[in-house]
């Protein structure tokens, strides 16, 4: 694929479809295009400070806590916005974030993508729908885990209830 495949791929998806394609081709130009290989992990590619956006290909996180077996919490695939939260220590401890497939990722640092934002109004709706994105995974992602985290306690709770 060329740049003029990823703008208009990118033109395609619904989270830009309001946007001017002049908007787009600047963002594509822009922005980094990165290519991540099938099972590579993105921990030190999701730079603090960046919009990533799955152009190609699919990407997990996985609950790696578990010595023995890793849980699939979210998914990613084309069109949609990868969260970026991997830079926390606390979230690289538990979370690890890997290519199921070979994927293109476009990269839009925050300061890029502002300052497009501050040129024309329609990028103001797209951060809205970002910070949607990313308000909603989050919120998935504490309530499956503030679930699961009552659901051990629970059990640790019987565990000392029947040695007692």
């Amino acid at each position: 694929m060329n740049s003029y495949d990823y703008i208009f791929q990118l033109k395609r998806l619904s989270l830009f479809e309001d946007l001017r394609l002049d908007i787009v081709a600047q963002l594509t130009k822009k922005g980094n295009l990165l290519k991540v290989n099938h099972d590579e992990e993105l921990r030190d590619i999701l730079l603090p400070e960046s919009i990533f956006i799955m152009l190609k290909g699919k990407v997990e996180l996985l609950d790696v806590q578990k010595s023995h077996n890793s849980w699939v919490v979210a998914q990613w695939s084309e069109g949609e916005v990868i969260p970026n939260y991997h830079k926390n220590e606390t979230f690289s401890r538990i979370f690890k974030t890997k290519a199921v497939d070979d994927s293109i990722l476009l990269q839009l640092p925050i300061h890029l993508f502002l300052s497009i934002a501050s040129q024309h109004s329609h990028t103001h709706i797209l951060l809205l729908k970002l910070m949607h994105l990313n308000l909603t995974f989050s919120y998935g992602v504490l309530s499956t885990y503030s679930h699961r985290l009552q659901k051990n306690n629970e059990e640790c709770d019987i565990h000392q209830q029947n040695e007692g």
